[in-house]
């Protein structure tokens, strides 16, 4: 095959020697897709087909530059003396929190410190090390680590160097130190009888292990959990064993949601409350691992997911209750379609339906989409426990959410409902008045219409949007009756000889006509015959509509 500008082993920017340049360009593209199957799933179309491409570039590099080694530190890769993979150079917050899920980092983690790749490599031994590093980068609490993966697949030309294990020792010691609970031998042996012996049954020990590992590697490990729990709890269910398989079997259902497995994760939670039942010793450890889950990793994944992942995940953070709370926030937080947020406001829903004060912290959040979302689960829930949460917010700077605040108090108590939505009257988002007003329009109370004179007469009240101006005035029409006839005359003819076409003071001679009174309707035929014109206009105007209406 010759080497031309457009294969994988001429491509790659910047100084350096080619294998150097090439290999910096393909972890580039692992790196992609390791992202890639992060948020999709590596069983993804879209993945399968990254992870062809990958390959093949990879097999084409092989051939030009193998065999070479590729050297490990957390951060870096290293070729010779040649860095090929480097973090970014001004790392901000964020960009520090991902670099735990590069690749570097992942292959120190597990123990490599090199990769030789040798002429003899294969494509199943590169393969195998896609696949292994795509099941480890999504779990920061996973069960499986790259050394084991790769050990299992009996790579052909790909030698995997690790960090050489330590052996305990006390000072003076040696190694004797390490293992002095072995038990010395009184007398000896004859060598080479013992190796001939060893060495006629070599052949059928090797056998009878190897298929004793296929058959137990043909089973998933995780469908023998629940049988082994009981077993041993059957034998002794004391509290030390409730701990220690109550903290294995939490890292194991933390890395399972993880990885977005929910059916192996459904299992986990099965043998950890057949353990625990009531959730008392392990409820802390519960916490603290899906404290250390990777929330957005989980939400993106679920967001690119069909209707039945969707409901396991969902199904399974009912089960788990409020270790599960700031997940499904998370999920709520990210997630772009409507079935999957529903979903998400319903399981939080039901989680907190008894305390919504759980929800408390949330309504912090610097993204206004969070804070929104928070307050529509606030309103399902309803009650008078939504009140003083949703008093913390009733002044958020955003208008969206102020308005779902308004839908959200449609759920509480109206005696204690009333302050905020007068309160929200004085919105500048003439939407969020205007709902405001249609619920307060359905109390009988005469706060409210002591609230609606007082902002209707104050002095910033020709200020406000034309829109709410005419809200308030039509609201206080509404409400107040008669009593407010003062006021709408003076906003009638407020300017006079001078008087122009102003939003209030039609909204004034509408309100006037629909109070319908002898009085109110005197006030109107008063203004019919008004030297302005605005105000004639204004009048003709409300009768006109009253008659359409007739």
């Amino acid at each position: 095959m010759s080497q031309d500008s457009s294969s994988p082993a001429s491509r790659g920017t910047g100084d350096g020697s080619p294998a150097a340049r090439n290999l910096a360009e393909w972890f580039r593209q692992l790196d992609r897709y390791v992202r890639m199957t992060c948020t999709f799933g590596p069983a993804a179309p879209n993945c399968t087909a990254t992870r062809e491409r990958v390959l093949e570039d990879f097999m084409e590099i092989l051939g030009y530059h193998a065999p070479f080694a590729v050297h490990c530190t957390p951060l870096e890769l290293w070729l010779r003396d040649e860095a090929i993979v480097r973090p970014p150079a001004a790392a901000t917050s964020e960009t520090v929190v991902q670099l735990e899920r590069r690749i570097p980092f992942l292959l120190y983690r597990d123990g490599i410190r090199a990769l030789t790749f040798t002429p003899k490599t294969t494509r199943e031994d590169v393969g195998a090390l896609l696949d292994a590093l795509a099941k480890v980068t999504t779990a920061q609490v996973t069960n499986e680590d790259l050394v084991t993966l790769l050990w299992e697949v009996n790579l052909t030309g790909l030698r995997v160097d690790i960090s050489p294990l330590e052996a305990p020792a006390e000072p003076g010691g040696g190694l004797a130190a390490a293992f002095d609970d072995w038990a010395v031998p009184q007398a000896g042996t004859d060598v080479l009888e013992a190796w001939r012996a060893l060495t006629a049954a070599e052949a059928h020990d090797r056998e009878a292990f190897t298929d004793a590992w296929r058959r137990e590697a043909a089973e998933p490990w995780t469908m023998r959990v629940d049988g082994l729990v009981r077993g041993v709890m059957a034998l002794d269910p004391s509290p030390n064993t409730v701990d220690a398989f109550g903290h294995a079997l939490v890292t194991w259902l933390g890395g399972a949601v993880q990885r977005c497995e929910w059916d192996e994760a459904g299992r986990a939670l099965a043998a950890l409350q057949a353990v625990d039942p009531a959730g008392e010793r392990t409820a802390g450890a519960l916490s603290q691992v899906f404290a250390t889950l990777d929330a957005e990793a989980v939400a993106e994944r679920l967001d690119e997911a069909e209707p039945g992942p969707q409901a396991r995940f969902f199904a399974l953070a009912v089960r788990l209750g409020r270790p599960a709370l700031d997940l499904l926030v998370g999920v709520l937080a990210i997630a772009t379609r409507v079935r999957l947020r529903a979903a998400a406001t319903t399981a939080l829903s039901y989680l907190c339906a008894e305390e919504p004060e759980l929800l408390g912290r949330h309504l912090a959040d610097p993204r206004w989409y969070v804070v929104r979302n928070i307050v529509f689960v606030l309103g399902q829930i309803g009650g008078p426990g939504i009140v003083e949460l949703l008093a913390r917010i009733v002044q958020h700077p955003d208008a969206r959410v102020r308005r779902s605040v308004v839908h959200a108090l449609g759920q509480a108590p109206s005696e204690m409902r009333l302050p905020l939505l007068v309160e929200l009257l004085d919105s500048a988002d003439p939407q969020t008045v205007s709902a405001a007003l249609v619920m307060l329009g359905r109390e009988s109370d005469p706060r409210v219409g002591s609230a609606l004179l007082e902002r209707v007469t104050a002095d910033d009240f020709a200020e406000r949007p034309d829109e709410a101006k005419v809200a308030l005035v039509t609201a206080l029409g509404e409400t107040t009756g008669e009593s407010a006839l003062p006021v709408l005359e003076e906003l009638l003819h407020r300017g006079g000889w001078f008087a122009r076409r102003a939003a209030e003071r039609s909204a004034a001679a509408q309100a006037l006509v629909r109070i319908g009174t002898p009085a109110a309707l005197t006030l109107v035929e008063t203004g019919l015959s008004a030297r302005a014109e605005a105000i004639r206009v204004s009048c003709q105007d409300a009768l006109a509509r009253k008659g359409r209406a007739a």
